[in-house]
């Protein structure tokens, strides 16, 4: 059963991700202006709902590897990949800075610390195209 499900995570994964991350850069080229008749806050609600299932999914997939949230911690410590650990702290950085910029941007609109949640976002979707990119043998069978 584990088997199945990571197989169903990690391809919903590699389906999702790209959009939230194609969602993520429109948002931080368009600088808040509209893009094909659609209001920029209509794209932030589309990329807020990409990320939000891409980030589900995400830690799914680590719940499922890492067997449960408890052993997280410990197996992040022991992780040899240097390239592994900084795409955990750039996912979790990404997802903290998200949190903070949504109730400001619904208050304030358009802001700085969404273009440094953008920034980091950037960073973790690199780090997350090596982790796949090391994987794809998993993939192909």
């Amino acid at each position: 059963m584990k088997k199945r499900n990571l197989s169903v995570c990690n391809w919903a994964l590699l389906l999702a991700m790209p959009l939230a991350v194609l969602g993520g850069v429109l948002l931080e080229n368009l600088h808040g202006e509209a893009f094909c008749g659609l209001a920029n806050p209509v794209w932030v609600w589309v990329h807020v709902a990409l990320a939000a299932g891409a980030v589900l999914l995400a830690l799914w997939h680590l719940n499922l590897n890492w067997k449960g949230v408890a052993n997280w911690v410990r197996m992040f410590g022991h992780h040899r990949s240097w390239a592994f650990k900084l795409l955990f702290i750039f996912f979790f950085a990404t997802l903290l800075t998200g949190l903070c910029a949504l109730p400001f941007w619904l208050t304030h609109g358009h802001f700085g610390l969404g273009g440094v949640h953008g920034k980091l976002g950037i960073a973790f979707a690199w780090f997350a195209v090596v982790h796949i990119v090391q994987r794809t043998k998993w993939f192909q069978s």
